[in-house]
């Protein structure tokens, strides 16, 4: 039996690892191309004075987009090499949703995107403390990609040996299509509200980490409505 598990986990990284390769294949070239291309033309003068600062704000965006991917990448090779699924302990949760948004509140400044951090200071969680760091971020960094003028609110509580976590937003919402393809994770990258590319890196991992930690995620959301979305960690 433990053979048979340990032989699925492996199938289940290569597959990951493909898919990874795949996205990274597609969607880091175009990036780093058009910035290159875009430096270039303003040293050598062809892009217009009054240009600049577009270029300069389209270029922040893709290296955003590049590094926050470059992020995902290395936080699921140290979880995957640290073990970090057996890596559970005690933390603040409401601290740690702080220190969130405050390495993205460049990114939602920008926006003009309010965070809403509703979460009560006296609520404790032991579980994967660095998985839930990196699904809280990434489905936050998407919160403020589809959002603009607008706010993102995180809360939480526990249930039945589990801590559950609830971030609405006001933003564009999706269709049912895009809500199924998010739950199978599917879904191509789509262009933010300030034309922000992602890979759709983020929330291929995200499926991974719930996956070794029997964790769940639901999605609620209408075009035009913003988006709810639910996320449960086993605690013990």
């Amino acid at each position: 039996m433990f053979e048979k598990q340990r032989n699925n986990r492996l199938q289940q990284l290569i597959n990951t690892q493909r898919r990874i390769m795949a996205i990274l294949g597609h969607d880091t070239r175009g990036p780093l191309f058009y910035i290159n291309w875009m430096i270039r033309s303003m040293m050598d003068g062809s892009s217009k004075p009054g240009e600049l600062q577009e270029n300069f704000e389209i270029i922040s965006n893709q290296l955003d987009s590049t590094l926050i991917m470059i992020e995902d990448l290395l936080d699921w090779s140290r979880v995957n090499i640290l073990n970090a699924t057996n890596d559970e302990h005690l933390f603040a949760v409401r601290e740690m949703v702080d220190e969130l948004f405050a390495s993205l509140k460049n990114m939602a400044d920008k926006k003009e995107v309010e965070l809403c951090n509703e979460i009560s200071e006296a609520m404790i969680g032991r579980c994967h403390e660095r998985i839930v760091r990196f699904v809280l971020r990434n489905l936050l960094v998407n919160s403020i990609k589809f959002t603009q003028h607008g706010t993102v609110k995180v809360n939480a509580f526990t249930a039945r040996h589990a801590l559950h976590f609830i971030i609405t937003d006001s933003g564009v919402g999706m269709s049912a299509v895009q809500v199924q393809q998010i739950l199978k994770a599917q879904g191509n990258s789509t262009m933010g509200t300030a034309d922000e590319k992602g890979a759709g890196l983020g929330m291929l991992l995200i499926h991974e980490f719930l996956q070794q930690i029997n964790g769940k995620i639901e999605v609620e959301s209408l075009p035009g409505k913003g988006t709810t979305i639910s996320i449960t960690i086993p605690v013990n």
